[in-house]
């Protein structure tokens, strides 16, 4: 797992960003105005994991859309931590072979 900090690590309010391993490979694929796009939705999770239009596909995850793509991510809410699972570009099979 990859860990990006927040831009205030003593705020009790904000969340710790973890990568998954699929994340990381999903995220180089990606071009850089794609990537840059993509990583400011992730970033402003650590101040808000439930933004508006985001979907809870089970317990604790979630999903947020940045246009084409959609970003699969679970909410520990004990331990304030965020882990992005996979980015992927929304197709048939997109939500299939996911495991939490």
């Amino acid at each position: 797992m990859v860990t990006t900090p927040t831009d205030d690590p003593n705020s009790s309010s904000r969340y710790e960003i973890f990568y998954e391993h699929a994340a990381c490979k999903d995220l180089d694929s990606l071009s850089e105005s794609e990537y840059r796009r993509i990583d400011e939705k992730i970033i402003a999770l650590a101040g808000e994991p439930r933004p508006s239009g985001c979907v809870c596909l089970g317990a604790s995850v979630f999903r947020i859309r940045v246009g084409p793509w959609r970003v699969i991510y679970i909410v520990d809410d004990i331990h304030k931590q965020i882990g992005v699972s996979r980015v992927k570009r929304r197709k048939e099979d997109t939500y299939k072979k996911l495991r939490f």
